[in-house]
Order: C-alpha cells, then structure tokens, then sequence
C-alpha cells in the first residue's frame, strides 16, 4: 500500500512539473487579475540616431538608454507616415491616411480633423473602464468635436498643432529664424517664408487655453508636471489608465539655452535632446514609484528628423540616403526613404517585457493600437479593417518577427509630401529571402523593386534606375496631355501591380504601350532621354 502511494505521489509530482513552465510568476499579489496601465510617449522630429542606445555618436539620453538596458529595444520600427497629423492619426486608429481619411498635416486654419467616424484608441479604452489622459501636441483637429476631450480623452493639456505654427514671446532656435510675436501697436511681423503667422500659439488645459502665447522654455517642465499629476491621481482613483503624452521635442524651435561642451553646430539640438530625456525620464521615475509591475510604457517618434533644419535635425543613424543626398535629396522627413519613417522604439514593462534584449522584428506605429487593446482585453471596433498586428508575442520576447510572421506581409507609408499621394512600402520578405534590390524614388511614391536571382539578374540596378525615370517622365507628361481622363493614372496603377507581383513581361508591356503613345502624341521630342534626372522629371510636372 506504501509503494502504491509513493507511485501516486510521484506522478503527480511529475504532472505539478509539466505545468511549471506555464505558471505566470510576473504578476504580485497586488496586480494580478488588473487591467495593466499604459503609457505612450511619441517624440516629435525624432531620428533613429538620436537614441544613444541605437547610435553611439549619440550621447546625450542617458534616461532612454537606461530604459532601453531595462526593457527592449527594437531597431526595425517604422512610423505609418513620415509627417505629423497622418502618423499621430495612425497611432490612435492602427489605420493608415488612406483608410482614416487623414493625409496631410492639419494647418491652424483647418476647421476639420480626424474624421469623427473614427474610432481612437482613447475612445476604446474609455469605454472599457479606463481613464485616459493626453498631454501635448495634438495636431488632429482642434475645433469642435475634433478637440482631444471629445475624442475620447478625459483629460488634456498642450498645444493644439506644432508649436511652429504659432508665433511665441520666446521664438527659440529655428532655421531660419522667426521673430517674436508682435506686442502693443507694434506692426505685424516680417515673416520669413518658413515662419507661421502672427496667431499667437496657444496651450490647452481641456477646453480652456489657460497660456497665450505659449512660454517654450517652460513647455517642457509643465508636460513633465501636468503628466505625473495624472499619473499619480489615476493611480489613486484604482482604475487603469492610458496616458498618451505628445511631446514637443525634437521639432523646431528648439528651446532653452546651449551648454558650452559639445561640437558647436550641434548645442541646441544636444541641449534640446537632454531636456527630452529629462522629461522622459521623470515620467518613468513616477510610473516606478506608483505602477512599475503593471503599467507598458511605450516609446517611439511619429517620423524621421527634418533634415531641411540643418545643424537643428536630428540623426538618422546609418540610414543617410547617400545615393538621393548626392542629388541634393533628403532621406528624413516628408519622404519615404528608411531615414524618413524608421524611428526609435522602446518598451519597457518590468516582469513582463524582457531586459536588456534588442529585437529585429519589423514593427510600427499602427501596432499600438491592436497590441494594447488585446492587453487591455478590450475587443477591437467593428466594421474597420486594421493596417496594424497585436504584437504582444514579440514584446514578450516570445516571437521574433512581428510583420514577417505572416507571407509578403507589408507595412505602408502612404504619402509623401503630405499631399496625400501613395508613399512606399516596407515589405517583410526583402528582408527574408536574398534579393538584388534596387529603390527608385518620384514624385507619386518610393517603389521598391526586388530582382531576385531568376529575374532580370543582368539588369543592373543602374540600368533601372535610368529606365524608371524615363517612364515616369513620359507617363507624366500623358497625364498632362489628358489630365480629365483617367486611363493614363489606370497605367500607373498597373505598372505598380505588375511591379510588386514581378510580372516584368507585363510590365515591360505596359510601358512599351506608354512609349508609343508618347511617340505618336509627339512627346518624343522633348529631349527626355535614358538619363533624364529626377528633379527633371519634377520640373516637368511643375511646369506642364
């Protein structure tokens, strides 16, 4: 009878050990069964080389890079635009421009916002018990119901748009520079051709602006205050919470003053990225003091740094764009090259999200959206289609793929230059099977074209580069001779198609088809030739 017990207690042993490894031990007492917090911090103008954990030219985030050694890391995350209002719309919906109805950047006389069909983030969070917070830039809509506490916010402070858009007492360092606003019965101001106008820039607290002009040099210290005021009353109140700070750095104007170390052109921007990580790094101080074991604080930039500010933008790391810089081009801001959406990320989740560990999967922005409402346990809206994936697996450390988990998955940068016109796309097989890849750009989208080993391998990429330009040029200037039909837009939109299938015997078709009837439209005689430039072809578009 002892033996036979000792074999019932023996297995049951083994059968307690099999589970052992599917026990959660990342929860206290305290925090298990609770909604978990989230915190998401969007840097502003933002390069991926301004983060010293992902540049060692950089040194000046010491807080970001403390947070990166105690969360993860991820180096291949993308923005859903490379300008403000579409990338901001993307993260709040996980819907691109194009499906949210949000491509270009809203103005201060915009009287519209993101649509009010949408449905954000906030809303569903809202809906599921949460109390939601914004602070900072905005910059979807601040008139009528497109303000941010009728989106789903019940508290908010900060600006309404960039604080570019409006003039300041305190202008800060800007290229080229823009004066103060004007005081008294003083004359408005000479603007210069980058500088806003004379609305002076106002801050919010809910519907009420309680600054005018806004003092830039205080900016951040508020955000810093204002944010872990919310954390802690929210803490307080038992009930989870979704805090979405906007921040102002690193968009210009730059605040504060210059320290006296450091290479001289770049003081501000060095002295602006400290003051950033010193906000940055106040709000994780208060999400350890009151939240640490149950509260996702997510960083990451709406895009890639403004390069056109010269000394005051931002690193792109390695991802310079030699070959458009060499033609006078960006590879940043306002366009689809890596530089322009590839930003910063971080994630930090203490017992849940691994330490010290840098991933590789292909990510972006519109992942937000899904992966903290599949945290929260909150269902998705019905009747929209969603460009992003719960990427929980990954932050957990569980999955390393993100976007490449799934077949010719894609990630789409939708617009460039703000005007609303397709941008680019990220596709996760290039980075999964060995191609030749040459990249093209033109003023409709940045096209990638993967030859792989049994197409067209004696072709150069050269070769292509030349023979795209030509195409564009021609089928712009079709679409100038025709521009109330459509059929000429149908050719590009096939060329696409065939481009992204690898149909090329189709796509040589079509374009053959778009050379003879340039030739019998007599457009041969424009002097376009098999190395026609790229700002020719832009010219041309100008100057029909």
């Amino acid at each position: 009878m002892a033996w036979l017990s000792l074999k019932v207690w023996l297995v049951g042993l083994s059968f307690l050990g099999c589970l052992y490894p599917l026990v959660d031990f990342s929860f206290n007492g305290e925090t298990r069964g609770q909604k978990p917090n989230f915190v998401i911090i969007l840097a502003d103008d933002m390069g991926w080389g301004d983060l010293g954990a992902n540049w060692a030219g950089t040194k000046d985030t010491a807080n970001l890079d403390r947070m990166a050694a105690e969360g993860t890391r991820f180096v291949d995350f993308h923005a859903a635009a490379s300008t403000c209002s579409p990338s901001r719309a993307a993260l709040l919906t996980g819907r691109l421009g194009l499906r949210n109805g949000v491509t270009h950047n809203f103005a201060v006389m915009s009287v519209g916002g993101l649509p009010l069909n949408e449905t954000t983030l906030a809303e569903v969070l809202r809906g599921a018990g949460y109390i939601t917070g914004m602070i900072g830039k905005w910059h979807l809509g601040h008139h009528g119901s497109h303000h941010p506490n009728f989106r789903g916010f019940d508290y908010y402070f900060g600006v309404p748009y960039s604080h570019d858009m409006g003039c300041t007492d305190t202008p800060g360092y800007n290229h080229p520079p823009c004066p103060a606003c004007p005081r008294g019965d003083r004359p408005s101001r000479n603007l210069e051709r980058d500088c806003y106008s004379d609305l002076a820039l106002p801050l919010y607290e809910n519907l009420n602006i309680v600054e005018q002009p806004v003092n830039l040099s205080a900016l951040a210290q508020k955000y810093a205050e204002k944010a872990t005021q919310f954390i802690q009353q929210a803490s307080t109140s038992g009930r989870p919470f979704l805090l979405y700070v906007g921040l102002a750095h690193m968009h210009v104007p730059l605040a504060g003053t210059p320290p006296s170390a450091g290479p001289r052109g770049r003081r501000p921007y060095s002295a602006g990225l400290r003051e950033m990580d010193h906000l940055v790094g106040r709000i994780k101080d208060t999400v350890d003091l009151v939240g640490k074991n149950n509260t996702f604080l997510w960083f990451t930039g709406d895009n890639g740094p403004w390069a056109q500010k010269c000394e005051l933008a931002g690193s792109v790391g390695p991802f310079t764009g030699s070959w458009q810089a060499r033609r006078g081009g960006s590879p940043a801001k306002q366009t689809t090259w890596e530089g322009g959406h590839r930003v910063p990320a971080l994630a930090y989740w203490p017992g849940r999200v691994p330490v010290n560990v840098t991933s590789a999967a292909l990510l972006s922005v519109l992942d937000i959206f899904p992966t903290v409402l599949a945290l929260a346990g909150a269902p998705l809206p019905q009747g929209r289609r969603f460009d992003g994936l719960d990427v929980s697996q990954v932050l957990f450390g569980w999955a390393q793929t993100g976007h490449r988990s799934a077949p010719r998955e894609t990630i789409v940068n939708p617009l460039e230059v703000a005007d609303g016109r397709p941008g680019g796309k990220h596709r996760s097989d290039y980075k999964d099977v060995h191609t030749y890849t040459c990249v093209f750009t033109h003023t409709h989208a940045r096209v990638y074209f993967s030859v792989f080993s049994n197409h067209l391998l004696s072709i150069t990429c050269k070769a292509l580069r030349q023979t795209f330009w030509d195409i564009q040029w021609h089928m712009t200037a079709l679409k100038v001779r025709f521009k109330r039909f459509h059929l000429f837009g149908t050719f590009l939109n096939m060329q696409n198609i065939f481009i992204h299938s690898h149909s090329i015997h189709m796509y040589v078709l079509i374009n053959t088809i778009v050379f003879t009837l340039s030739y019998i439209l007599g457009l041969q005689g424009s002097g376009m030739g098999w190395f026609r430039k790229p700002f020719q072809f832009q010219e041309a578009r100008r100057n029909p």
